[in-house]
Parts: structure tokens; sequence; C-alpha cells
């Protein structure tokens, strides 16, 4: 999701490509677009994605991705919002999804 064309990311020495033309998912980011354009404005996307990084204890080429989206209004975020209720509800949203998945928040 608005990633310039000659972003570092995009290069082949951080992407797997299969070709010129394809590459493998290297974030769940890119169908963010799609779901915002069909009016959706609550939502996770999980999905495995892939990258060219250097197995370490922190990093391997293959993994699981999990990107949640809340959109509001300025509405709903400026005239009945207390500072910090947005971000009280961010961190229960992800209390509530790492509990529902069983994993721990730290991990």
């Amino acid at each position: 999701l608005l990633t310039p064309v000659d972003h570092i990311s995009r290069r082949p020495t951080d992407t797997y490509y299969v070709n010129k033309d394809y590459c493998l998912r290297a974030h769940t980011s890119a169908h963010q677009h799609h779901l915002i354009k069909q009016g959706v404005d609550s939502f996770l996307v999980i999905g495995d994605v892939y990258r060219r990084d250097e197995i370490n204890r922190t990093h391997y080429p293959s993994f699981h991705q999990i990107e949640g989206v809340q959109l509001y209004t300025p509405r709903q975020l400026f005239d009945h919002r207390p500072d910090d209720e947005v971000e009280k509800e961010a961190s229960w949203l992800l209390d509530y999804s790492t509990k529902a998945l069983n994993v721990s928040r730290d991990a």
C-alpha cells in the first residue's frame, strides 16, 4: 500500500521475484487498498509473506503476517473522543485478537 515503484523493499535483493512482472507477496498490506475501496472500514488481513531475509532468531524468509485496519471519520476521531480513547481501543483490539489467537502479545 502506497509503496513507490523505486522503494528499497521492491529490490530483487529484498523480494522474491517469480519473473520480471510478478513477485511473492512481501506484505499483507497489498490487500488493504482493495478492501478500503470496497467500503470496508474494519478488517484483518492474514497471510503468508515472503522476504529475502537472512535466517536468524528473529528473521525467516517465509512467515505469517497479520495487519488490522480500523478507519475513522474525522468526526469520530476529533469531535467525540478523548485524546486517549483511540489508543485504548487499539490496545483492547490487540489484546482481544492475541487472546483469540492464543498468542503472547510480547511474541
